[in-house]
């Protein structure tokens, strides 16, 4: 706290005061408080003494006793008094006096003790001893009368000189040579102002920097400005930095020097302070003027800006990064890292159009028997294949023209401003450097097309059709050649392209058809390893069906489900002791997990002969991103999609040995965080829709336990007949289904099917029933036959009357 000038110079007045008093102590001016206290204690005892003579004469020593007892009970000074005979006898004593006088010697070497002698008739008759009060030093100090009278009077100095100083030197105030109307301008500012003298000493201070420092006027006065905790940019100034000594120092204006303030753990402030010097007539600093400018805020504001302007750049640039990333992805081949077609055909469209007289030539490029090379070495080796081709045709070409992967093993190029002979000569050299060294232990070969603008092409995509019918000649010619269209024979280049487009229609419609006797073999097998995984398989199948039901043909729906039933068949070539651990798997043993899919997809192209299942399957554990970069930023295929967000769901809602399933809305939640990435959003939104709006979402419907496992069996393959009839849009072949369920279903004794079997019939015989309406009747019996493949797969029993079939088959036993 700071002491205000008036006190501190009645304090020290008052110091002064009693300074002097002490010294005159000393001098011997003020009376001994020693000598004093000794001569008044002498002067009781011989009054003592006197009253104890008169009653010795009288040999009254009960009255002596009496009188010595009051005396000692009214003087505090005394302690003990007694009277003593010569022969040391003590006659007379008051209360402990007869212990305390054995040290009567001590007591006498202090002064503390005094003893008078006692006379009767002329003659000693004893001693009167009287003893006093012994005093500590400190309490001497204090009963001294000496000290009374010094601090007596140094207070009255300390009190006279302040209330005396405080009316005296209001009128002696600095800050009084500015007139009131000045000071209440200066007040009226809301910029602190310090108005310093010669010494650096402030002389006035207004109304606005007296709020900051919480201190009056009159407390800031006589202070150095430096003493206050000034800082800038977080470190101490020192006195020469500071504006205002700069300015002592230069005689110059300091302008927009930026300052902080923490003054009394108040937070810190900020201040823009101007400092301008006070001259005399001979050009010399008689004193400052400082002005405080709170910008507190606005340094608060620019910091805060400065920051937001560093998040904005940093944002920027990893926008920019990424645009540059997505752009890359999004124009590029993943596997070979060459354009994709649609970034290819937007360059290629501006070359065209960017000059009508430009020479332009196109290049296809086609990888020979590379089928053979995937189902003889595999997909990872076709692959490595593609990649290495695609590297080597890149270092040929330098960085000139466009190179696109234009589709599976199909390369296409593009050169403008160079003759068709010498995009021959190139399409000659890549076809050597290709067929030149084995690509991953593979020997490969190219055939090659080349066309030229020139030569009559309309637009670009008819300038590489021509390329791609010279490519084809040249696999008719044998391949592992170069073909150029203008040196061609038109009939022979339309009979290479008819062929070649009947064999990729072949392919393309190649059989659809997928036993189920097959698929219920194997899904019955995994079962048998691992129920739980074989369930779930069933459960994601029938949720994919409800997903893809008013989005997809029956035929494709069917496709769906098959390699939902399927997706996790590759589980029945992992290990017992990791497929079936009651708890975590470790890291090797999620390594050797994985696997499971490559196995799966193996087994689904060997044992149902059906590629689209196959390649469903393969993508079901890619990313949404991944896929759609694949496409060239096209949507995936739709089962793609709807799979992994079924095998998602059902994984996160089910129960599991080590953790129990987790709340719908929860599930809900984290399917929408990875949607968009990992997940289709619009396909998770449909799940959820479907799974809030139908209660029985995971209800299998129940059967009747007499159901033989032929007729379970029986009852699965029929969702294959069904799904057929619906897409070929057949109601006779429908017809035939549904008579051959409701004979089944008879035998049985399963009325509840067998009545939905014989209302479909009867509806299919009406001729002018809606089609639409059957064809959702026979939707509702598909899902009893569903039903009748989950039964099989939940109903252990039924497992094993199948494996105990199986073994007694003469043909399943092992020779001795």
């Amino acid at each position: 706290m700071q002491i205000k000038s008036t006190t501190r110079i009645a304090m020290s007045v008052g110091i002064i005061g009693l300074s002097l008093l002490w010294i005159s102590q000393g001098l011997g001016i003020l009376p001994d408080s020693k000598t004093y206290r000794l001569d008044r204690r002498v002067e009781l005892t011989e009054s003592i003494a006197l009253t104890a003579s008169v009653m010795l004469e009288s040999k009254d020593n009960e009255k002596l006793q009496e009188a010595l007892d009051r005396i000692v009970e009214r003087n505090s000074d005394i302690v003990t008094a007694g009277f003593r005979r010569t022969n040391g006898t003590l006659d007379v004593w008051t209360r402990g006096h007869d212990q305390l006088s054995n040290d009567f010697e001590e007591y006498e070497a202090t002064n503390d003790a005094m003893k008078v002698a006692m006379l009767v008739k002329g003659k000693r008759y004893g001693d009167l001893e009287v003893i006093f009060v012994t005093q500590s030093a400190f309490s001497r100090f204090l009963h001294d009368p000496n000290t009374k009278l010094i601090f007596f009077f140094g207070a009255a100095f300390i009190l006279s000189a302040w209330v005396y100083l405080g009316r005296i030197l209001k009128f002696l105030n600095p800050s009084k040579v500015v007139p009131n109307r000045v000071r209440s301008a200066l007040d009226a500012l809301s910029e602190g102002l310090f108005l310093l003298d010669a010494q650096n000493k402030i002389v006035m201070a207004n109304r606005s920097i007296c709020s900051v420092l919480d201190r009056e006027p009159e407390d800031l006065q006589g202070m150095d400005p430096g003493e206050f905790s000034w800082k800038k940019g977080g470190r101490h100034l020192e006195d020469k930095e500071l504006p205002w000594n700069r300015c002592r120092e230069t005689n110059e204006v300091q302008k927009g020097q930026i300052l902080s303030l923490q003054h009394l753990g108040q937070e810190s402030r900020q201040f823009q302070v101007n400092a301008n010097p006070i001259l005399n007539p001979q050009k010399q600093c008689q004193g400052v003027l400082i002005s405080f400018d709170d910008v507190t805020q606005l340094e608060s504001k620019k910091e805060e800006m400065t920051k937001m302007l560093k998040v904005l750049r940093h944002s920027r640039d990893e926008i920019q990064r990424t645009n540059k990333t997505l752009l890359k992805l999004a124009s590029s081949d993943p596997l070979t890292g060459c354009l994709n077609r649609r970034a290819f055909f937007e360059q290629f469209n501006k070359i065209w159009n960017s000059d009508s007289e430009k020479e332009i030539c196109a290049i296809m490029i086609d990888l020979d028997h590379f089928k053979s090379i995937n189902d003889n070495y595999g997909h990872a080796t076709g692959d490595q294949v593609l990649r290495e081709a695609s590297e080597r045709i890149r270092q040929m070409i330098k960085g000139k023209g466009l190179f696109c992967r234009y589709g599976g093993e199909e390369f296409s190029l593009v050169f403008s401003n160079i003759p068709v002979e010498a995009a021959t000569k190139i399409a000659e050299k890549i076809r050597i450097q290709i067929e030149s060294s084995p690509m991953d232990n593979v020997n490969v070969t190219a055939s090659i097309g080349v066309a030229s603008r020139s030569k009559g092409a309309l637009d670009p995509q008819h300038l590489i059709d021509q390329a791609d019918q010279c490519l084809y000649l040249a696999k008719r010619r044998g391949r592992n050649q170069v073909i150029r269209f203008d040196l061609c024979d038109r009939e022979e280049l339309q009979m290479a392209e008819a062929e070649d487009q009947s064999r990729k229609q072949e392919a393309d419609e190649g059989p659809r058809t997928i036993h189920s006797h097959v698929v219920g073999g194997l899904l019955t097998a995994l079962a048998y390893r691992d129920k739980d995984t074989a369930l779930h398989s069933c459960r994601v199948a029938n949720l994919c069906v409800a997903i893809g039901r008013d989005r997809m043909s029956k035929e494709d729906l069917y496709e769906l489900e098959i390699a939902a039933l399927m997706h996790d068949i590759g589980k029945i070539g992992v290990p017992d002791s990791i497929l079936l651990k009651p708890a975590r798997l470790t890291t090797d043993e999620i390594r050797i997990m994985k696997l499971h899919d490559k196995i799966g997809v193996n087994i689904v192209r060997a044992a149902c002969a059906s590629e689209r299942v196959a390649e469903i399957i393969e993508q079901h554990h890619l990313d949404f991103y991944e896929l759609r970069i694949q496409n060239g930023g096209d949507l995936p295929g739709l089962a793609a999609r709807i799979l992994p967000v079924c095998d998602s769901f059902d994984a996160m809602v089910s129960d599991r040995v080590y953790r129990k399933g987790m709340a719908l809305d929860v599930v809900f939640e984290e399917l929408r965080r990875v949607s968009s990435t990992q997940l289709d959003p619009e396909i998770v939104e449909s799940l959820i829709h479907y799974v809030r709006n139908n209660s029985n979402w995971a209800y299998k419907p129940a059967l009747a336990g007499n159901l033989s496992t032929k007729a379970m069996v029986q009852l699965g393959g029929m969702v294959e007949r069904f799904a057929g009839a619906c897409q070929a849009k057949d109601l006779g072949q429908l017809k035939q289904v549904a008579s051959d369920l409701r004979q089944t279903a008879d035998d049985e004794n399963a009325t509840f099917m067998a009545d939905a079997a014989s209302r479909l019939e009867t509806a299919l015989s009406q001729t002018n029933a809606d089609a639409e309406k059957l064809y959702d009747m026979a939707s509702e019996v598909i899902d009893m036959c569903r039903s009748a493949r989950d039964f099989l797969v939940d109903d252990s029993q039924a497992i094993s009357r199948i494996v105990e079939v199986a073994n007694q088959d003469p043909r399943n036993r092992h020779p001795k």
